[in-house]
């Protein structure tokens, strides 16, 4: 291979990933300061430690850490993401990271729960591919380059109604994350904050995330 064909190539991967950044960041709206503090008076004092302890290890850029918050519908756990999902963006903005690229990626297991919380599903945020079976199939390399520039300043992943959620798809997540991030840690060393209520929206067709997958 030619020095030329490297660079050639090395030049459509960039273009490839900038192009996946706008799409990224086509219609995202920011919370404004006025309203983001308005968001965090209103928390309880529940909703509040969960918060205030959110806020501390994202800004001390901490060892990863996985939270699960849970609770009946109508128990807040919407509000509280909604908090969490807002201050995970400022503070990845104010720590000199670059602006366009994402600080947190929100997704959940269906279009329907991923519209409720302005964020993805699983599939496309992670870029899995869908399969008749149980396998998981690897990205091309150039994917994996790609989704690596837009997710290289990732602190946390925020995963919605983690109920619908099987332990296979749970799996996959993590074997992804490893590729893109290009270590073997538990989720590519990303933390994780998983919301949902396991007596409500049952996982369809897959053991639960607890189980073995």
């Amino acid at each position: 291979t030619s020095e030329k064909d490297i660079k050639d190539f090395e030049k459509s991967l960039k273009a490839d990933a900038k192009k996946m950044l706008k799409n990224f960041n086509d219609g995202a709206t920011e919370i404004s300061e006025e309203n983001y503090l308005e968001l965090i008076s209103k928390l309880n004092n529940d909703q509040r430690k969960i918060f205030d302890d959110f806020v501390e290890r994202i800004n001390l850029n901490s060892d990863p850490f996985y939270l699960y918050i849970g609770g009946e519908a109508g128990t807040g756990k919407s509000f509280v993401l909604r908090a969490m999902i807002n201050a995970a963006k400022k503070i990845g903005k104010r720590s000199g990271a670059d602006l366009d690229k994402p600080a947190c990626l929100t997704v959940a297991p269906t279009g329907v729960a991923a519209y409720l919380v302005n964020g993805t599903t699983i599939e496309s945020g992670l870029g899995l591919q869908p399969t008749n079976n149980r396998n998981y199939l690897r990205n091309p390399a150039s994917k994996n380059s790609a989704l690596r520039f837009l997710y290289e300043d990732l602190q946390c992943i925020f995963v919605d109604e983690i109920s619908m959620c099987g332990s296979d798809m749970l799996a996959k997540m993590d074997f992804r994350m490893q590729e893109i991030m290009g270590n073997d840690q538990f989720m590519g060393g990303v933390s994780v904050v998983c919301t949902g209520d396991f007596g409500q929206l049952p996982r369809v067709g897959q053991k639960m995330i607890w189980e073995t997958s």
